[in-house]
C-alpha cells in the first residue's frame, strides 16, 4: 500500500492552524467551538450558496444564547489568524435562527475540514478537563498551569496533562485478500481491521501483532507503519499498520468478534465511514492491488 498518498480530515490544518496556550490581549474575531453534552453548536454558513453548509461562529464574542452560562474556556490557538477558543455550556437553550447543535462525528463532510479537525482537538481537551478536576492521587481541586496546557493539584503538586489513548488498527493482507472483523460491540454488521489498544511495556508494533492474535488465532509479519489519526470520540491517538499473513487459522475471540474473514476486492461487506482512519486503510487497499 502506498500511505504517501494517505489523507484525512486533520491533514487539512497544513500551516493554517497554529496551537496556542495563551490568548490575545485585544479581543478580535474569533472562532468558539461551543459544545453542550457532547454536541458542538454549528451556524449556516452565509458565505455560502450550497443548502445546509455550515459553519462554526466567528465573533469578537462568544455567541449570544442566553440563559445558558458558559462552564468554561479554553485557547486552542490561531486558525488563519483568526483565535479559536473551546468552550462549554450548562444547559440547552433556544439558540439564533439556523443554530444547532449537533453531535461532532455527523459533522464530518458538513463543517469544512479544518473547522472539523481544530472542534475535535476541542473535544478532546474539554473532555481532560471534564474528567480531570480532581486529583486521583489525593482527591483535592487541580488548577490550571500558566503557560501549560496542564493542571497541578492543589494540595499534592501532581500535575496533569491532556489524556491521549493509543490505539492501533492493522491491514491484515494474504495473497489478494484483506483480514476483515465485524466487532462485537457493533450491532450493525459494519466490518473493519483488527484494532486494540496498546498496553503498557509493549511497543505499537507488538500491539499489532498481539491484537490480530488475540482476536483472530491469526500470526503475522512484516508490520509497517501506515499513518495516524487523532479521534476525539473521546480522545484516542489512532495509529495504522499493514501487515503480513505468516500462518494460523482464523478463529475469534466472540468477546470481541462476531466474525472475522478474508475478503478480496470484489466481495467486500459494508465498511466503516469513510472519516476513519480504517477505511482509508481499507480504501488505500483497494486502490492498491499487489
Amino acid at each position: 500500500m502506498a500511505e504517501s498518498s494517505v489523507r484525512t480530515a486533520y491533514d487539512s490544518l497544513n500551516g493554517d492552524f497554529v496551537p496556542g496556550i495563551n490568548p490575545p490581549s485585544a479581543q478580535i474575531s474569533s472562532y468558539w467551538f461551543i459544545f453542550c453534552e457532547e454536541e458542538l453548536l454549528v451556524f449556516p454558513d452565509n458565505e455560502k450558496d450550497n443548502l445546509g453548509a455550515t459553519t462554526i461562529p466567528k465573533a469578537i464574542k462568544p455567541p449570544s444564547i442566553a440563559p445558558a452560562t458558559f462552564e468554561t474556556f479554553q485557547f486552542l490557538g490561531w486558525y488563519r489568524e483568526a483565535p479559536c477558543y473551546a468552550g462549554t455550556i450548562t444547559q440547552k437553550c433556544v439558540l439564533p435562527a439556523g443554530a444547532r447543535f449537533d453531535k461532532l462525528r455527523p459533522l464530518f463532510g458538513v463543517l469544512p475540514e479544518p473547522l472539523f479537525a481544530i472542534a475535535g482537538m476541542a473535544s478532546q481537551i474539554l473532555y481532560w478537563e471534564r474528567t480531570h478536576r480532581y486529583c486521583g492521587q489525593c482527591g483535592s481541586r487541580t488548577q490550571y498551569i500558566p503557560g501549560q496546557r496542564a493542571t497541578r493539584c492543589t494540595k499534592c503538586g501532581l500535575d496533569f496533562y491532556p489524556r491521549i489513548t493509543p490505539a492501533v488498527l492493522v491491514a491484515v493482507t494474504k495473497g489478494d485478500s484483506l483480514l476483515l472483523a465485524w466487532s462485537a460491540r457493533w450491532t450493525k454488521s459494519v466490518y473493519s481491521v483488527i484494532a486494540g489498544f496498546v498496553e503498557p511495556g509493549e511497543t505499537l508494533e507488538q500491539c499489532a501483532a498481539r491484537e490480530v492474535m488475540e482476536e483472530t488465532s491469526i500470526s503475522v509479519q512484516s508490520v509497517r507503519y501506515f499513518a495516524s489519526q487523532p479521534w476525539p470520540f473521546p480522545s484516542q491517538l489512532m495509529v495504522a499498520f499493514t501487515a503480513e499473513y505468516k500462518n494460523g487459522t482464523i478463529h475469534v475471540d466472540n468477546n470481541e468478534l462476531n466474525e472475522a474473514a478474508w475478503f478480496t476486492r470484489d466481495n467486500l461487506p459494508e465498511l466503516p465511514a469513510p472519516l476513519s482512519l480504517s477505511r482509508i486503510l481499507i480504501d488505500c487497499w483497494k486502490q492498491h492491488p499487489g
